[in-house]
């Protein structure tokens, strides 16, 4: 070491300028990372439900249409009055599909087998006995306050002529089998044996729309019409 040289250190931190800059500018890196974070965060949130939404409708879509093609005769009801117990009300655009016996089904059955009432096959029977007329059911689907409801209606025996536009027992949660309704468009083309589905479903601000078109797979049984009143022409002198 040289004598006489001077060393001299800079022990200076930094200034207060130096120090309220390096904060700003750490802060302004922070927020536009969590700026980042939080919008990735909304981005990822908003497009599950969206996902969620799509499968709830594609689920809902598929059992509608089993449903239908179990069916074989079709009616889209108005003024449906629905008995929840302590609330009564009336909806319309109500899905009906009915599932009446063929004949064909019950004469063609192999020797030992019956159907009871309700349509299902029994081994255990007396053979000496008249089997019991098959009766037959209905499904309803309607929207009613942003749910898609279902419930079966059994023991139909005039279902020629019936014109029973009540269901009853309808139980909230148990009859619920779609939440997030925003719409339930059904169409019946008697011509085609179609039956058109649109729906709607809303959660939050995600919507989605599907529609669908199904064909009953079995023969209509179409419901007979009235025949016309004939008048009587006017003999001679008349």
């Amino acid at each position: 070491m040289l004598e006489g040289t001077n060393m001299r250190k800079d022990n200076r931190g930094l200034t207060l300028i130096e120090l309220i800059i390096a904060i700003t500018m750490a802060t302004i890196i922070l927020g536009a990372v969590g700026l980042f974070l939080i919008n990735a965060m909304r981005s990822y949130d908003a497009a599950t439900s969206n996902i969620d939404l799509q499968m709830e409708a594609h689920v809902m879509m598929e059992q509608i249409g089993s449903w239908i093609m179990e069916g074989n005769r079709i009616e889209v009801a108005d003024h449906v009055t629905v008995d929840m117990g302590s609330n009564t009300s009336t909806v319309d655009k109500v899905l009906v599909i009915y599932q009446i016996p063929r004949t064909s089904d019950v004469d063609r059955l192999p020797s030992g087998l019956r159907r009871d009432a309700e349509g299902n096959l029994i081994t255990n029977f007396d053979p000496t006995e008249t089997a019991p007329p098959i009766m037959a059911s209905k499904r309803l689907i309607w929207m009613q306050d942003g749910r898609l409801y279902t419930k079966i209606v059994k023991g139909i025996a005039d279902f020629d002529n019936d014109v029973t536009r009540r269901v009853e027992d309808v139980d909230s949660e148990g009859n619920c089998f779609c939440e997030y309704m925003e719409s339930f468009e059904p169409g019946w083309d008697p011509d085609k044996a179609t039956v058109s589905v649109m729906v709607g479903l809303k959660a939050g601000k995600q919507d989605y729309q599907l529609e669908n078109e199904f064909r009953v797979r079995n023969e209509i049984q179409a419901a007979p019409t009235a025949e016309p009143e004939l008048t009587p022409e006017p003999g001679p002198g008349i």
